[in-house]
């Protein structure tokens, strides 16, 4: 409404021979306020994917797997771009680790709500979106293998803690030892599994935050789930009291401003087919 210039975003979309192979958002200026002018200067993003590259022929087409990473990492840059923050220390991705991954895992809500799903989809022949009965099947099987999901993501949660809290001879050894107790099958012997563990780079010991952080975020998207996904005046109060705050002030106040109660687990619990 201001017309104010709130930031700018890229897109990096497709692979090419040494580019980082999976997806992220990466800042590419801070987001802060000119000591000179005092006025906000906009930051920007870049959203780095790797999705199928158009060829002679043929679209890039997307699937569901890449609509829901697509919408993980535009949740971490609209975190970014709304950040009112004067210093670059407050910015949205300088909030406490427990935190940084809920607006992103938030917004993976929407790709499994059927009225999105309408909008979403589209055959890229016919224009036409998917029949009701396909999206109601496709938002029935959210909790598909759930269990072993959420499982995997500790075992992978204790392995990065693990590695930082212990003398660990043998990484591989330790990797399918905790696989066999907590997913119940062994890993070959070859597997390199640990190599392959990109967030051991940057999360360090940081990777339970995947799932810390979807306590937080599956008790915010309860809120909208209860009075609509599309519903204005619950998302202007997500932007003012989450995204706009960043790290300017302790992020359980941010939530709890805009539940408007404290955090609870029962949705975290419930979207797992909990009770």
């Amino acid at each position: 409404k201001s017309k104010e210039v709130l930031g700018y975003m890229f897109l990096d979309l497709y692979p090419r021979s040494g580019k980082y192979g999976h997806a992220c958002a990466n800042q590419t200026s801070e987001p802060r306020k000119d000591p000179q002018t005092n006025l906000q200067k906009p930051p920007t993003v870049t959203l780095i994917c790797n999705f199928a590259k158009p060829s002679k022929g043929t679209l890039s087409l997307l699937s569901r797997y890449d609509v829901e990473t697509i919408f993980h990492e535009f949740g971490h840059a609209i975190h970014f771009l709304l950040s009112r923050a004067e210093y670059v220390s407050q910015s949205a991705f300088k909030t406490k680790m427990d935190f940084v991954e809920a607006p992103s895992q938030l917004l993976e809500h929407w790709c499994w709500n059927p009225r999105i799903l309408e909008k979403l989809t589209k055959h890229y022949k016919t224009g036409k979106p998917l029949s009701k009965a396909k999206i109601t099947a496709l938002a029935s099987s959210e909790n598909h293998m759930e269990g072993y999901s959420k499982t995997r993501q500790m075992v992978q949660s204790l392995l990065s803690l693990d590695i930082h809290q212990q003398n660990i001879p043998d990484v591989r050894a330790h990797f399918r030892m905790l696989a066999k107790k907590y997913l119940g099958f062994e890993y070959p012997l070859n597997s390199l599994f640990p190599a392959g563990f990109g967030h051991l780079g940057g999360y360090a010991a940081g990777y339970y935050v995947y799932i810390y952080s979807k306590i937080y975020c599956d008790d915010i998207a309860s809120v909208f789930k209860a009075k609509g996904m599309e519903n204005k005046s619950i998302g202007l109060r997500y932007r003012k009291e989450i995204l706009e705050q960043g790290a300017i002030r302790d992020e359980d106040t941010s939530i709890e401003k805009f539940l408007r109660r404290k955090v609870s687990t029962q949705a975290f619990i419930k979207e797992m087919g909990g009770n």
